[in-house]
């Protein structure tokens, strides 16, 4: 039987146990509400605008509209949109950095390109790949830096549905991405612009090392042109990789490559798993989507 002492001991630890579930709840219900529902489009444009704050070379990010930003760097600038951003934000609010990333890195490189121009050395035009949100957003940013011609905006060539070939003249420590003006200016005929590219490409880069990773193989070149590699003819010929089936790709960033078989379908689900690691942790993110070879051209590959 139990004394009364003891239950009203009892009766005095379940209402202080209540009490302190009270006072949690109150405490963390801000905490908990915030993290369920998604930023609202103010508090997405402020916490853009501290992670691009951070990036290199970028001296001043001011907020001068809704979803609309100014971006200073050391050698330029350009008013930045937000609107596609904070709509890809909303479809995956889990995916917040990695799409802020995934629009920053055009802010970035467009606002280099404002400075001011020096005369391109053709020896070093390379060809990169990118994305269609990063060209979008590339030829908003140009035009709100005061282009008024298309033959202002960055020059590409289509690879697919999905990726495009743009071109840029390599400075060592970065990259200058090159208008469809500049190339004219400096005669260079766009019918043989990108076997130019590819073959300066092939110059600049060391030896290409495919490694076999659990599954698929990780191909490693500079840290930086990885990607520009799908267009390396030579490497895509039979004999390179030892996969099943056709040859299927991923990029899910600029310095990653990843290669493995369309019959392979284990190799499949580690590639994948790969991919989404390495977008998780990327500045510079291209594509989650796999890409397969067939009559020499890379095209979307749904697995089976």
């Amino acid at each position: 039987m139990v004394s009364p002492v003891r239950k009203q001991f009892i009766l005095l630890l379940a209402c202080l146990v209540l009490l302190i579930v009270a006072v949690l709840c109150v405490v963390l219900w801000p905490t908990w509400q915030s993290s369920s529902a998604p930023l609202s489009s103010d508090q997405f444009t402020v916490e853009f605008a501290e992670r691009l704050r951070h990036a290199a070379n970028i001296t001043k990010v001011e907020i001068t509209g809704e979803r609309q930003l100014d971006v200073t760097s050391t050698s330029g600038g350009v008013t930045a949109y937000l609107d596609h951003a904070y709509a890809d934000y909303l479809q995956k609010p889990e995916n917040k950095l990695a799409i802020m990333d995934h629009y920053i890195a055009p802010i970035l490189e467009t606002a280099d390109k404002t400075a001011k121009e020096t005369p391109i050395d053709v020896k070093h035009i390379v060809p990169v790949i990118k994305n269609r949100v990063w060209l979008d957003t590339a030829r908003q940013l140009v035009k709100n830096a005061g282009a008024r011609t298309p033959g202002q905006e960055p020059a590409f060539d289509e690879l697919n549905d999905e990726l495009i070939i743009v071109y840029a003249e390599d400075q060592e420590k970065k990259l200058r991405f090159l208008a469809s003006d500049e190339l004219t200016k400096a005669k260079v005929d766009r019918l043989t612009l990108r076997e130019i590219a590819v073959d300066n490409l092939t110059k600049l880069l060391p030896s290409i090392t495919p490694v076999r990773d659990g599954g698929f193989y990780i191909v490693a070149a500079d840290g930086m042109y990885e990607s520009s590699l799908l267009l390396k003819d030579s490497l895509w010929r039979k004999g390179t990789f030892d996969v099943k089936g056709d040859i299927v790709v991923a990029i899910p960033a600029r310095d990653k490559l990843f290669v493995t078989g369309s019959e392979d379908a284990a190799g499949l689900v580690k590639m994948k798993a790969g991919i989404d690691l390495a977008q998780s942790r990327t500045s510079y993110p291209l594509s989650s989507e796999m890409f397969v070879l067939r009559e020499g051209r890379f095209t979307r590959f749904v697995p089976r």
